[in-house]
């Protein structure tokens, strides 16, 4: 059977499995001066004002930023499927010397010759350049504005950078509101040649892998919390938070929506309620004030403290099934071993591939085909709910097979160590953490 095939995964897990719970880029230059003016500017008053309002701008796209402030013209890359580097430059700015700063920067950035498992070409005389019309500074001023001021659950589903052209990439519910939404960027005084617009994926949230799991519990397995709007979902990554054992899992599964402070202290069973409690759901961080209705997200996430604080023997393990589903179809859910986290995997070039364990379509794989995504889920937007339609800022997408019920699932990287690639098929079992489905 085939299901959905764009998985968003949120990306604090990262950070969180080895470093405790964060947002998963406040190490990383969040925006420029350029950009601290813009948001000033584009506060709004009364309730939900924004002065305390965490940048849009982090994880990779902070990153290109960064490396445009060190070499100003540079406008952001990314690597083809056949491993070249192609690297946007602002017109005018292309010059030998800054190709060569680039190419020295990328080839010591990506040493050790491979992109999410894929080998890339490290040769300089293999770089594509491209021009864009504008600096990195101006797009994601721009970029900012569009997901502050403009994304709803309406007619903006998703708004991110394009590392491919360029452009501020900009999803729509219904591509015939192209022209609405144009007329509402020249409003703001963005121009029209720097947006592209795609279908926004359609995302929903949701509340073999559905028995009861080894103790103490390894994840990828089916659990649910107990009280109002409990869902079904699936164990992410175990983790130390603070000092804390437990594991992390998407942030509406407690009560149906994010940072609901009434799944505080609810315990966690598994696989269902009646069986004995596992954990109890301690941290689901609040929504923060941005432009939509219903707030905005750094990530949907939410840490469950283990009961059993004392034995560890499982903690780096992910269930693993009997066979894998590529191209949107589901893979086994009948559990024939464990994968092992060895690490982590921050931020996804494009096309990288992942592969995600969930209860209800197993463990799957893709490809990544958007990064750092704001995002707004959409159900029914005549009946919007507030865990529908709030804003999850920087979220990854990729091509794996997700159902109802899978949300929280572990997304790692699998990759062949001895190769250092991955191969599809290999028996490999280290993985690397990046991110949970939500």
């Amino acid at each position: 059977m085939q299901y959905k095939s764009l998985l968003p995964v949120a990306l604090t897990t990262v950070t969180a499995f080895l470093a405790g719970c964060s947002n998963g880029s406040q190490d990383l230059p969040s925006n420029t001066t350029e950009i601290s003016e813009m948001r000033a500017q584009t506060r709004t008053p009364g309730s939900n004002n924004q002065e305390n309002a965490p940048s849009r701008i982090r994880g990779q796209d902070a990153m290109f930023l960064k490396m445009a402030n060190e070499l100003p013209g540079f406008g952001g890359y990314s690597i083809g499927k056949d491993g070249r580097f192609k690297v946007l430059l602002t017109r005018g700015k292309d010059t030998p010397r800054l190709r060569g700063l680039i190419q020295r920067s990328l080839v010591a950035r990506h040493s050790d010759k491979r992109a999410g498992g894929r080998k890339i070409n490290l040769d300089p005389s293999s770089f594509e350049y491209q021009p864009i019309a504008y600096t990195i500074q101006q797009i994601m001023s721009w970029r900012e504005i569009v997901s502050v001021k403009l994304l709803d659950h309406r007619v903006i589903g998703g708004v991110g950078y394009n590392e491919t052209n360029g452009l501020i990439t900009v999803g729509l519910h219904d591509l015939s509101d192209q022209a609405q939404v144009l007329r509402q960027l020249v409003a703001l005084r963005i121009p029209s040649d720097v947006v592209e617009f795609i279908q926004t994926p359609k995302l929903t949230v949701s509340g073999t892998l559905t028995d009861y799991a080894p103790r103490p519990t390894p994840t990828g397995y089916a659990f649910r919390t107990n009280g109002a709007g409990g869902e079904y979902c699936t164990m992410g990554f175990n983790a130390e938070l603070q000092g804390v054992y437990g594991f992390f899992s998407a942030g509406h599964c407690g009560t149906g929506y994010n940072g609901d402070q009434m799944s505080i202290n609810r315990d966690a069973y598994q696989p269902d309620l009646g069986t004995t409690s596992i954990a109890r759901l301690t941290v689901n961080p609040t929504l923060f004030a941005c432009e939509n209705t219903y707030g905005c997200r750094s990530s949907d996430a939410a840490f469950y403290r283990y009961h059993n604080q004392t034995n560890k023997s499982n903690f780096t393990k992910i269930a693993k099934t009997a066979d894998i589903g590529y191209a949107g179809y589901a893979g086994s859910t009948t559990v024939v071993g464990n994968f092992n986290v060895i690490g982590r995997r921050d931020y996804p070039n494009l096309y990288d591939p992942m592969e995600k364990v969930g209860y209800v379509t197993g463990w799957t794989g893709g490809e990544f085909v958007l990064t750092c995504y704001d995002a707004v889920s959409q159900d029914d937007p005549t009946t919007p709910q507030i865990e529908d339609q709030s804003t999850k800022v920087c979220s990854d997408y990729y091509t794996g097979a997700t159902q109802s019920g899978d949300s929280g699932g572990p997304v790692f990287e699998r990759f062949d160590l001895s190769r250092g690639q991955k191969w599809r098929g290999s028996r490999e079992t280290r993985v690397q953490a990046h991110g949970w489905a939500w």
